[in-house]
């Protein structure tokens, strides 16, 4: 019988003399590329990508048709890769000046799929902060120096690139002392259309101006969702929520703000407006725009504000008779459709108009509702009805701004006619006010004003 050995179960195998000398060598050389790695990440982290290699990222980027100038690239920690001194340029020779230039703009990119990244896209994340900005030669020159829309305080953005299209899924900005969000989808074509763009560029820089002039007493913010389609301009498609927004207009301003915007196909459509009016009282009401044709139309309701507002947008002739009246214990309740037809003089409007507690250049007046039309710079306010305690009066009045003609037809009953003079004519005196009635006064009455010689017919 033989017998074995038991191997002792504490004891190890040991590795003889050559794999010893492998194994050695492995671990110095999964060491040595730790190492390296290291040694690379480092330079990344302080030095960046050789100078040779950024350049040919630019120029790549460039062959693409996105006309940019990098300084150098280097690697964050926290925020993917870091570009120093980015200027990205316009296409059009006439624009010298970069679109957007700033000192560090932050980007990671991940690829949708790692081995075919040109057919599948790219997930890129931005983002930066105090990065000059310039919309062309046109912009430039229209806007005012030291706007605050020549510089976006911050941006971030997250950004689906792929062949022909681009998706901006989360963007937000502060630009102007704006809020904005926007969120949408472009598309890209070979062949583009042609478009005016020194007209879009001053349009744009007119209204920077306009929201550069008016202090904001909250952060306005607007959540902007869009479509675009570089082949077909007029598929444009773009969606809006504003709150907060001041606005000005000759002597009208809005502030705050808040509406829905839609445009789609030049359409321009505006819903849901509430406006305070400064100096006090609400405005709502909604607004359509033809944009091509210059076309618009708008509906209105001004509640307890002055009725100013309607008077800066119709013109110097409603408003002088509007300033003939005063509201000092209560603002009027006024519903008006404005039109226009995108030619001089073409303006309409149509509403009505309520007060009580009034002050006019004649006198007090309890109550006054009167019915307006304004078309071709004729108005007719009709019907009218005022009254002051027991005393009424009722009628017409066609006004021609163009032939500073007044034409009336009016009833009384008890109501001074001292006071429809002076409402008629407040700087000519009128015989009536040297004429005292002991008892009630009944009358009627029609004729003709020239308030531009002051000369009249009454009958």
């Amino acid at each position: 019988m033989i017998r074995t050995k038991k191997r002792d179960p504490r004891q190890t195998l040991v590795p003889s003399k050559p794999f010893r000398k492998i194994l050695h060598l492995l671990r110095l050389v999964g060491f040595t590329l730790a190492l390296l790695i290291l040694l690379f990440l480092f330079h990344l982290l302080t030095l960046g990508l050789p100078d040779q290699l950024t350049q040919k990222i630019a120029r790549e980027a460039r062959k693409k048709g996105l006309p940019v100038q990098i300084e150098s690239i280097r690697l964050s920690p926290h925020r993917g890769w870091v570009l120093q001194n980015v200027r990205l340029y316009s296409q059009s020779p006439d624009d010298l000046k970069p679109l957007f230039a700033t000192e560090k703009l932050y980007v990671f990119a991940w690829p949708d799929r790692w081995f075919t990244p040109a057919k599948t896209g790219w997930k890129i994340s931005l983002y930066g902060k105090n990065s000059d900005i310039s919309l062309g030669r046109a912009w430039d020159a229209t806007l005012h120096s030291g706007s605050p829309f020549q510089t976006i305080d911050r941006l971030s953005a997250s950004i689906h690139l792929q062949q022909n299209q681009l998706r901006l899924e989360d963007s937000a900005l502060r630009w102007g002392g704006l809020r904005i969000r926007t969120s949408g989808q472009a598309d890209f074509a070979k062949k583009t259309a042609k478009r005016s763009r020194p007209n879009v560029q001053t349009q744009a820089a007119q209204l920077a101006n306009r929201f550069g002039a008016v202090p904001f007493e909250v952060e306005p913010e607007i959540n902007i969702d869009f479509y675009i389609d570089s082949a077909a301009p007029e598929k444009t498609s773009l969606h809006a929520d504003i709150s907060n927004l001041p606005v000005t207009h000759n002597d009208l301003t809005l502030n705050p703000l808040s509406c829905k915007l839609a445009l789609n196909q030049n359409h321009l459509s505006v819903t849901e407006i509430i406006a305070r009016v400064k100096g006090g009282g609400a405005l709502s009401g909604t607004f359509e725009m033809d944009i091509p044709a210059g076309t618009w139309k708008t509906a209105l309701h001004s509640s307890g504000a002055h009725p100013d507002p309607v008077g800066a947008l119709v013109g110097p002739g409603l408003q002088m008779w509007i300033d003939r009246a005063s509201f000092t214990n209560q603002a009027p309740d006024i519903h008006v459709n404005l039109s226009y037809g995108g030619t001089q003089g073409s303006l309409k409007m149509d509403g009505t108009f309520s007060a009580k507690n009034l002050t006019t250049t004649g006198g007090p007046l309890d109550t006054l509702h009167v019915g307006m039309a304004y078309s071709n710079r004729l108005l007719t306010l009709a019907p009218i009805h005022a009254s002051l305690e027991e005393q009424q009066f009722n009628g017409t009045v066609h006004v021609d701004f163009a032939q500073k003609i007044a034409q009336f037809d009016i009833s009384t009953n008890q109501f001074p006619l001292v006071t429809i003079a002076r409402i008629l004519a407040p700087n000519r005196p009128s015989p009536l006010e040297h004429v005292a009635f002991n008892g009630s006064i009944t009358s009627e009455a029609r004729g003709q004003i020239d308030y531009g010689t002051w000369t009249n017919h009454i009958v």
